[in-house]
């Protein structure tokens, strides 16, 4: 029985600011070097903190590790999201109100400064979970297996919510959890199959509470 419901944070509970790109993709714009080459020195360095910033610098072949440092206070200047989305408050509300345990797991770069919090929604949430404090980020399967032993449940009662397939969905399958897949762009809902595990699909939070009860009926 499902008695935890995990939720990625942004694009899932939080808006992001259309004209804007993320931090990663900034960078590698304003550098001048691949995006997909430098994903993974980024998630490496701001997403797990696994390596310094003067070896993130050297992967991509830069040497001057104060030009990054003025990129990254650069986009931060900017304001980057946009408020929740109408669907959160309502949802979150309905499901504390049924007595589900809500946490948050997001990928997030050491230098974001954001929490729930930024966006009074730090009251519905038992827990918060950020990549750059575990040193793992989705979809690695360490990350969610953190949350559930801090929380001291199994993973049939738990269920992870997110807009990402790769980071979210099969994440949390991988972990042998339970997940739903939020894709707000496509007006579908259902469920579908990924190898021999089911995931669910909603289009709006507003749908979450009714995929619950049917799932622990």
């Amino acid at each position: 029985m499902i008695k935890v419901v995990s939720f990625d944070l942004g694009k899932t509970l939080i808006k992001p600011v259309i004209q804007n790109s993320g931090l990663c993709k900034y960078i590698a714009d304003n550098l001048k070097v691949s995006y997909m080459i430098m994903k993974p020195f980024y998630r490496s360095h701001f997403l797990e903190r696994r390596i310094s910033l003067s070896e993130f610098c050297a992967a991509l072949g830069e040497d001057n590790q104060e030009k990054v440092l003025c990129l990254i206070e650069n986009y931060y200047s900017e304001k980057k999201y946009n408020g929740i989305y109408e669907d959160v408050l309502p949802t979150l509300s309905k499901l504390k109100a049924k007595g589900y345990r809500l946490v948050c797991i997001s990928n997030k770069p050491y230098c974001n400064f954001t929490y729930l919090s930024t966006y009074n929604l730090g009251s519905f949430f038992e827990a918060e979970i950020y990549s750059c404090d575990v040193g793992v980020a989705k979809p690695r399967p360490q990350i969610f297996q953190k949350v559930q032993s801090l929380l001291g449940i199994s993973s049939t009662e738990i269920i992870h919510v997110g807009d990402s397939l790769e980071g979210d969905v099969i994440g949390a399958l991988c972990a042998n959890w339970q997940a739903v897949y939020l894709n707000r762009s496509v007006a579908i809902d259902g469920v579908k199959v990924d190898g021999f595990k089911f995931y669910s699909i909603i289009n709006s939070l507003l749908q979450l509470p009714l995929v619950l009860e049917n799932l622990n009926n």
